[in-house]
């Protein structure tokens, strides 16, 4: 039996689903099937949406949140890898027992993204095609040797974030035709990119026995865990002082037809309070399986929240 076999196997005879913990089975399907990316998503999609008075859009939610799911499907219909096995052997397990949904899933996503784009302006599709092009590379071993871009320090975080940014900031906007003020796009798109990239670099704390055992080369493997904290709040502060710089950019008349309302500005905030928080809290709840992934991505599925004003205005 492969070791792998074996990892597996092992999760499987003990996993809390498999003794009937319902509770545990959601937030598995929750964070393991990536239910939570698409509606990451769209709370991003319509914090743009909203600043820039464009109002409700379908089209410009559904393909934010399609994109994203199709991006992250792919990458978990992709082989395990080593450090998959030692880092997350739950995830390596649900997901071979639930293939059938990642394939379902990806379809549909595929399905909704092409249907947009077909009646969408050429520009906006460059930008998507663009957009997946970026994914498939991070998400498939097409580089020399089999490998992906996530196996490179700086790499992985700064195309999570890059690619977040803009598919929740220019994507949803180009959809809406409101891409005409750059001064404002250009803000928003990199104080996003700054709020996110905390997020990334975070998200491998956990992982770090594992990516030093299959050699990958991430911030917190190679630098630790507090120049990764560090360097995320540095990140998160840079975040905050751009939003105050926006947030008087839009409400001078700087960017027509922008307004950073009240409302707006306050689930900003709370995020970023969130991301703080969570950036934090690793040393308390790193022991404690999902419980430090709920609150590091729980900062970002409060952005729901803009959906929810967006739908009210």
């Amino acid at each position: 039996m492969s070791n792998r076999t074996r990892v597996v196997s092992a999760w499987n005879d003990n996993s809390p689903t498999s003794n009937s913990r319902p509770g545990r089975a959601v937030v598995e399907w929750f964070f393991y099937g990536h239910l939570a990316i698409p509606l990451i998503a769209a709370g991003l999609t319509a914090s743009a949406l909203l600043v820039a008075g464009a109002g409700w859009s379908w089209r410009a939610l559904l393909l934010s949140a399609a994109g994203a799911n199709f991006v992250y499907q792919l990458e978990s219909l992709g082989s395990s890898r080593r450090e998959d096995l030692v880092n997350q052997p739950g995830r390596v397990a649900w997901r071979e027992r639930n293939i059938g949904y990642a394939l379902a899933s990806l379809t549909i996503s595929a399905a909704i993204v092409l249907s947009v784009l077909a009646i969408s302006p050429e520009r906006l599709v460059l930008v998507a095609v663009g957009l997946g092009a970026v994914g498939i590379l991070y998400a498939s071993p097409l580089l020399p040797g089999g490998t992906r871009l996530k196996r490179y320090r700086y790499a992985k975080p700064t195309m999570i974030a890059a690619a977040w940014s803009v598919g929740t900031v220019l994507l949803p906007l180009l959809v809406v035709g409101r891409s005409g003020d750059a001064t404002a796009i250009v803000m928003l798109t990199t104080y996003r990119f700054l709020f996110l990239l905390p997020n990334a670099l975070c998200s491998d704390l956990t992982d770090v026995v594992g990516d030093r055992e299959a050699g990958l080369r991430t911030v917190a493997s190679t630098l630790g865990v507090r120049v990764t904290k560090f360097a995320s709040l540095i990140f998160a502060s840079a975040a905050a002082v751009l939003l105050a710089a926006f947030v008087v950019v839009a409400g001078s008349g700087g960017a027509a037809g922008w307004s950073a309302t009240p409302q707006w500005v306050a689930i900003e905030l709370f995020g970023l309070l969130g991301t703080v928080l969570a950036i934090a809290s690793y040393e308390r709840l790193a022991d404690r399986g999902m419980g430090y992934r709920w609150l590091l991505d729980g900062s970002l599925l409060w952005f729901l929240a803009h959906v929810a004003v967006l739908r009210l205005i």
